[in-house]
């Protein structure tokens, strides 16, 4: 990559953190001095962390305790239309953002699901790995799930990269002792995979991918199922692809990550440091 993003401490506030970058001309290069992103990004009197960049380098989203949230820390998104451009930011509302904790947001490669940890209720305990997904980049993000008990444990799960081919999501679990999560000591890094499933498209009143006659059918006999202004607005549509979590058991995957050597026992304790952002 040409392009690093990442959080460390504010030397003008000892106690607060901001999101930094670097660049290079190409991987034969040095890393340039780190740029310290201005405000709005930049908040003077809160934490600014964990940067998740789009493949194309015009949204990041990070969490922060900034004012005007919906909790103790939000995941919030910087935007800009085009490369150069000032960032604008937005917090990502209660779709996403609860009264607790969020943080580490991480977005997959096609910027359609969004991977964070979260302390708020209905979880396994303490610190879980939490999704929310959208159809496109227009499109809000839908309410976040729990990813269950396949990955979270009663420890702290938190999401660190996004690794392809296969939608690979390396994390960070303390869950010790938990059957399929039984680590090395502490908190150890392990892998699932994201695997895609069919989103409900408004106006999709049968629930088969796409919006047609028989969704109007379904409609007529029970008006309940939906508005119907969603299926004159999306018939002819079909639904994009959404992702749940499911256990990986895969040898191959470790290989290629030349990290692991057995599936399913973690990788040797790794921190969630700052991540590279895509070309």
């Amino acid at each position: 990559g040409l392009n690093f993003y990442y959080s460390s401490g504010d030397p003008d506030n000892s106690t607060r953190s901001r999101i930094l970058s670097l660049s290079r001309d190409s991987t034969e290069d040095a890393w340039g001095p780190p740029i310290a992103f201005p405000e709005p990004v930049y908040h003077p009197s809160s934490n600014t962390l964990s940067p998740s960049v789009s493949e194309d380098g015009l949204s990041m989203l990070f969490h922060s305790d900034r004012p005007n949230g919906e909790g103790e820390t939000d995941l919030w998104e910087a935007t800009r239309n085009s490369i150069g451009e000032p960032w604008t930011v937005s917090n990502l509302g209660p779709n996403v953002n609860s009264p607790a904790s969020e943080d580490n947001p991480r977005l997959s490669p096609d910027g359609l699901t969004l991977i964070f940890g979260s302390t708020r209720p209905g979880g396994e305990g303490g610190y879980d790995l939490w999704m929310s997904t959208r159809l496109d980049f227009d499109a809000a993000w839908e309410p976040a799930t729990n990813l269950g008990p396949i990955v979270n444990t009663a420890g702290n799960e938190q999401p660190s990269q996004w690794w392809g081919p296969g939608n690979m999501l390396l994390f960070k679990s303390g869950g010790m002792g938990v059957p399929g999560l039984s680590g090395e000591g502490g908190a150890d890094m392990f892998f699932t995979r994201v695997v895609p499933e069919p989103a409900i498209l408004p106006g999709d009143f049968n629930s088969d991918g796409v919006v047609t006659g028989a969704d109007f059918l379904v409609w007529q006999q029970d008006q309940t199922v939906g508005n119907l202004g969603d299926w004159l607005t999306n018939y002819g549509e079909s639904s994009q692809l959404k992702a749940t979590s499911a256990a990986v058991p895969e040898p191959s995957a470790f290989a290629l990550l030349s990290i692991a050597t057995v599936v399913g026992w973690p990788l040797r304790r790794c921190g969630l440091g700052a991540q590279p952002a895509p070309n």
